[in-house]
């Protein structure tokens, strides 16, 4: 095995010129795969987050003819005629109601209980409970600008258990922490109602309880949204619990508070909106009756010029990287397999002087192999230094455009989100209507993240070019020795 290390070693520096020019040649052909394989793969990254913002949502919620703010609770059947479409890939079932805190007290302005008493009206001190199956996707959480400092998000996974995630201002003002327990209940002016409405019947149909909660993440919100006087429509009071938790706490209780509102879906191809929206009217239908007989009919909102202008070109930015990338290295490594043939051919008189001496055809292949490898590796590792330092420039060339119009969009939605809501004061009204989305398109592409996938995709693709090495080395030393020395090329 020496004799072969050896004249792998002699061959390297006795032909260096020309492994000179094959290692350059080869290190640009391996420096285009990494640049573009970076960009096809930073260009995936940023259209599964632009397919999980908030405005590629179809969100459906029922109200009274003429309104639009979710009024109504869907029932079961009614959830999976909307979800059980083969077009989605994820949903988002939510729900928003009030409740009062029990073990701890709401963030209020200074001034709040001052204002309740000027009315002579009860200080409404309780917290706004949100039912959600993703955080990271919702339109209640993520599109309301609101983002998670510690713990985890809310996923479909929780869906049932008793977590929840909270503010930064509540868990300062109470002393929470990542596992403290919270406990909330219906509030008191609800089931004052509901007893005057029973009577003596009450006990009958209801059951009054408390749902205790542990903390599993706590987020901060913009820091341009005022507090409210009422402590419940206040961003620091917003409590997020999975839905499944609050529809089974819900039921405990014998009420219908605390049930999904809305469904929001999220489709694998949004050239399919129209098409999924219609077949959703035709199982639904335009109106239903609620359990009191009054008529709702289903509202269907979504971002058709988010999608028009952001979303597809994203989609088509994604496209054609991944098709460069492909048509790119299948032409590298066909230069590749056929630049080391050229180079085997003119090697002939070499293999024939090795057999002549007794030399076996498997040392043979195996010096050829050894030779190549240290060639590859050699133009990987410039490629790969080059690629470092230019893959955000390149990069950003190929999707920068798009992701510039991205942002663009973006900011407007942003600066109307918070015109709207400093004028109305209303973040509530704010997040259900939709008007915000605060995903970022990243004009910079890193490749960091992506060296795992570059180096199993181009390792494959040398594998395959020493493979191909292999049956070429086989055909010349079929032939004899003296023919092989007697070749002129």
């Amino acid at each position: 095995m020496s004799a072969v290390l050896n004249r792998v070693l002699h061959s390297i520096t006795y032909n260096k010129k020309k492994n000179f020019i094959k290692i350059l040649s080869f290190s640009v052909l391996f420096y285009l795969i990494i640049v573009m394989g970076a960009s096809s793969f930073s260009s995936k990254e940023q259209v599964k987050e632009l397919k999980n913002s908030i405005a590629n949502a179809v969100t459906i919620f029922k109200t009274p003819l003429g309104e639009l703010q979710a009024y109504d609770n869907f029932t079961k059947d009614e959830i999976e005629k909307i979800t059980n479409d083969s077009a989605i890939n994820k949903i988002n079932i939510t729900s928003i109601d009030t409740a009062d805190f029990v073990n701890i007290e709401p963030v209020m302005e200074e001034g709040t209980k001052e204002y309740w008493e000027s009315y002579q009206l009860p200080l409404p001190e309780g917290c706004t409970l949100f039912g959600i199956t993703n955080s990271e996707s919702c339109v209640m959480f993520a599109g309301a600008g609101l983002v998670l400092t510690k713990g985890t998000d809310i996923t479909q996974k929780e869906d049932g258990k008793k977590v929840a995630l909270i503010s930064e201002e509540l868990a300062r003002k109470n002393s929470l922490a990542l596992g403290s327990k919270i406990t909330v209940c219906l509030p008191e002016t609800n089931w004052k109602t509901l007893k005057e409405v029973y009577g003596e019947d009450f006990d009958e149909y209801f059951s009054i309880q408390t749902l205790e909660l542990t903390v599993r993440g706590i987020f901060k919100f913009p820091d341009w949204q005022e507090k409210s006087t009422v402590p419940y429509e206040y961003q620091g009071n917003f409590v997020f619990v999975p839905q499944g938790t609050l529809t089974a706490y819900g039921k405990e209780q014998g009420t219908s508070f605390y049930m999904p509102k809305q469904v929001s879906v999220y489709l694998k191809d949004l050239s399919q909106v129209e098409e999924y929206i219609t077949r959703i009217k035709e199982r639904l239908g335009k109106q239903t009756l609620t359990q009191h007989g009054e008529t709702v009919e289903y509202i269907y909102k979504w971002d058709k010029d988010w999608i028009d202008i952001v979303a597809r070109p994203m989609n088509e930015i994604g496209r054609m990287t991944q098709v460069v990338t492909i048509i790119i290295s299948v032409s590298t490594y066909i230069i590749m397999l056929l630049v080391s043939a050229f180079v085997l051919k003119g090697r002939k008189r070499e293999f024939g002087i090795l057999m002549s001496m007794g030399e076996s055809k498997k040392k043979i292949i195996a010096q050829v192999i050894l030779e190549e490898l240290f060639l590859i590796f050699a133009a990987l590792c410039l490629a790969l230094l080059l690629g470092s330092a230019t893959k955000n420039y390149v990069g950003s060339i190929i999707v920068g455009q798009s992701a510039k119009q991205t942002n663009t969009q973006l900011e407007q939605k942003q600066e109307l989100f918070k015109l709207e809501g400093e004028q109305e004061g209303l973040f509530l009204k704010n997040i259900l209507e939709h008007k915000s989305d605060l995903v970022k398109a990243k004009e910079q592409l890193a490749v960091s993240f992506y060296t795992k996938n570059m180096m199993i995709f181009m390792g494959l693709g040398i594998i395959f070019v020493l493979i191909s090495l292999i049956p070429q080395m086989l055909f010349f030393l079929k032939q004899s020795p003296i023919k092989l020395l007697l070749s002129k090329w």
